[in-house]
């Protein structure tokens, strides 16, 4: 009896010296090495220099000069396009990845190994090969234009501007998407999806209740590399 005053007090001493040592560990994991930083500092600053080199360049002819050429009409239509074009292509990639990614790691697709790797491999394929395939293929005198030729089709129409851009773009940058989706996915516990079901939700209901949301995260991600790549 005369032993558990004893140990109670050494419980808060315990208590404390695990919290000292969980801050300390906190600390260390929150500042990482020399070798890591270095040489992530050195691959900002390089990509980072094209673009001050323009804005130094650009800041030469003062800022009338400056304003003049931005608020260009070329300028803004450019701009336009381009933000148009991006906006466009990651929505289409998030539309054609998000299925696929349910497809092949929530379902028993016969094969869904195989039809994830190929879904994955228009990453391989530049994607100014890909327009080329495209136009030679869809074109108003390309591939299918000769196969429908005998039906009486002379000419498809054109591919090229903003749709065959998209198209392109679309075609073989969907799998960043694709990638961080179905990681995520697999990732998931599939008792929660299983619990809104026995709540009473459909299929559908669980997937936009509960699947989506904890995805929404990993699609961003893919459409961010999309936008960043289309822009590119």
């Amino acid at each position: 009896m005369t032993e558990l005053p004893t140990e109670t007090a050494k419980r808060p001493e315990a208590s404390k010296a695990r919290e000292t040592r969980s801050r300390a560990g906190n600390a260390a994991r929150s500042k990482p090495p020399a070798l890591v930083w270095v040489p992530a500092v050195v691959v900002a600053a390089a990509m980072l220099l094209p673009l001050v080199y323009l804005v130094l360049r650009s800041s030469e002819g003062g800022l009338a000069e400056v304003a003049e050429t931005v608020l260009d009409d070329d300028t803004l239509a450019v701009l336009l396009r381009s933000v148009l074009l991006a906006a466009v292509v990651t929505f289409a990639s998030v539309v054609v990845a998000v299925p696929l990614a349910w497809l092949t790691a929530r379902t028993d697709l016969p094969g869904r190994r195989v039809w994830a790797v190929l879904a994955a491999l228009p990453l391989v394929i530049p994607s100014y090969v890909g327009g080329f395939v495209i136009v030679s293929v869809l074109g108003p005198r390309g591939t299918l234009q000769g196969v429908l030729e005998p039906l009486g089709v002379e000419r498809l129409p054109g591919i090229y501007g903003l749709f065959g851009a998209a198209l392109a773009l679309t075609l073989f940058s969907y799998p960043y998407v694709f990638l961080t989706t179905r990681s995520a996915l697999r990732g998931m516990d599939p008792a929660l999806e299983e619990a809104a079901r026995s709540l009473g939700s459909g299929a559908w209901g669980a997937f936009f209740r509960v699947t989506l949301p904890q995805a929404r995260p990993a699609i961003v991600a893919g459409g961010l590399l999309v936008a960043l790549y289309s822009l590119s």
